[in-house]
């Protein structure tokens, strides 16, 4: 089984400009993971967001692409990562029974020169282009190591991230 898939141009063009439009008016909380994880991160957590990945629709597609059964959504919210913001190498914790760990990248005329990459431990780099969906398994048995590089512009990284279980 591939356990992960990135697909650009994902959402129709009113529906990627919505969410980006919600990115841009959110009142974001900052949140710094500490010194157990070097993790810079602002978020904002929206109903509109939670409610199409959480949808009948979205559960389906998911479970098809992947070939992981998910349920229901476990958690999403939007994340703005500025100047020297980055996530060190992690993997995400199951605790709550989550399966696969998506995101989805908002950020027009995105270049590598940016920085704010997600890094694989596979070796894979991901450009966080406008519109890209990315989709992996976080389950125990194919823990994916990943990172988010450090953000090196005064451009605004922004994404949505979430959990499915």
């Amino acid at each position: 089984m591939n356990t992960m898939h990135i697909i650009d141009n994902w959402l129709p063009d009113d529906t990627i400009k919505q969410f980006y439009d919600i990115s841009q008016a959110a009142e974001y909380t900052v949140f710094n993971g500490g010194t157990d994880l070097l993790y810079n991160i602002d978020y904002y957590q929206s109903e509109t967001i939670s409610s199409y990945f959480s949808s009948d629709e979205f559960i389906t597609f998911a479970s098809n692409l992947t070939g992981v059964e998910v349920n229901e959504l476990h958690e999403a919210f939007i994340s703005r990562m500025q100047g020297n913001y980055l996530v060190d190498w992690h993997n995400d914790k199951t605790s709550a029974g989550e399966k696969l760990t998506f995101l989805l990248f908002m950020n027009p005329d995105w270049d590598l020169k940016d920085g704010g990459e997600l890094e694989m431990a596979t070796g894979e780099i991901i450009l966080p282009k406008f519109n890209r969906l990315v989709m992996f398994s976080c389950r125990a048995c194919d823990h994916i190591e990943h990172r988010v590089k450090t953000v090196s512009t005064d451009k605004i990284r922004y994404g949505i991230t979430g959990w499915l279980k």
